[in-house]
């Protein structure tokens, strides 16, 4: 029910709901944005898998469209900010 997904740092929970998460997107379960907040560098060793799985050819490459990375909390009102501002404008079109 929520309208942005926001991701910060915390344990094997969290985690495995990211993972969750980005598996329901790129099922087309919804699009929603998925956020991860990577305050000091948490996240850092997770991000560097999930370029080794891209690297390497086990996940595809558009999955990195389907969540932003920020580290504080101005970038990361400016991006739901973004992400709305060009969602209302498709739908605009779309009744159209």
């Amino acid at each position: 029910e929520s309208d942005v997904l926001l991701f910060l740092p915390g344990g094997f929970g969290t985690i495995y709901e990211l993972f969750m998460t980005l598996e329901l997107r790129r099922a087309y379960e919804f699009v929603k944005p998925i956020i991860i907040y990577n305050s000091c560098g948490y996240f850092d060793k997770l991000l560097e898998f999930l370029e080794l799985s891209y690297d390497d050819g086990f996940s595809d490459r558009v999955m990195k469209d389907y969540y932003y990375i920020c580290s504080d909390s101005k970038d990361c009102l400016d991006y739901i900010d973004r992400y709305y501002r060009v969602e209302t404008k498709k739908r605009k079109k779309e009744q159209k």
